[in-house]
């Protein structure tokens, strides 16, 4: 045989392979149900084993990664906030004290009752009574930051009660 007609003979097969055979759209992997949410989360974050059932859980509030978490079935509470970064804890000033509380809303119940509700303290959830994550669940994490009275608002409030008293003087001359 010669060289140009293996090289017929070649495109011959090749154009009857893509005529005769079927085709079949290629089609990517489905990983969990990214593809199918549907969510006004800033962002989604999927952590599963393979071949696990999962459901999806809005984390919102103060913490470092706020979005829809896709997780394990099982999955508790601690685990969930420790995925999201936990509570965004700025530098604090000694005098104030901080407040961290976790809030639990469950779609099937009154959604603007809580369902379950903690404080974190020193950086802890110090319970094994919290409710096991289910799907569609809403979690809550608040930083509440409580100044004390100190000289300064003092100073305002003398101040302020100052300016005041010499506004009334002057307009009363």
């Amino acid at each position: 045989m010669k060289r140009g007609s293996v090289a017929v003979y070649g495109a011959v097969v090749v154009i009857l392979a893509v005529l005769v055979l079927p085709s079949q759209s290629a089609s990517a992997q489905m990983i969990g149900r990214v593809e199918q949410t549907e969510s006004n989360a800033p962002d989604y974050f999927y952590y599963v084993q393979p071949g696990t059932r999962t459901i999806q859980v809005h984390m919102i509030g103060s913490v470092m990664s706020p979005g829809l978490y896709e997780v394990n079935d099982g999955t508790t509470l601690g685990q969930l906030i420790a995925l999201s970064g936990g509570p965004q804890l700025g530098a604090r000033q000694r005098r104030n004290k901080r407040e961290v509380s976790i809030r639990l809303y469950r779609p099937s119940t009154d959604s603007a009752v809580p369902l379950f509700e903690s404080e974190l303290e020193d950086g802890a959830l110090y319970t094994n009574s919290y409710p096991a994550l289910q799907e569609g669940d809403v979690v809550r994490v608040d930083v509440i930051e409580r100044t004390g009275f100190s000289w300064r608002d003092a100073l305002q409030i003398v101040t302020a009660t100052a300016s005041a008293y010499i506004i009334f003087d002057r307009a009363n001359r």
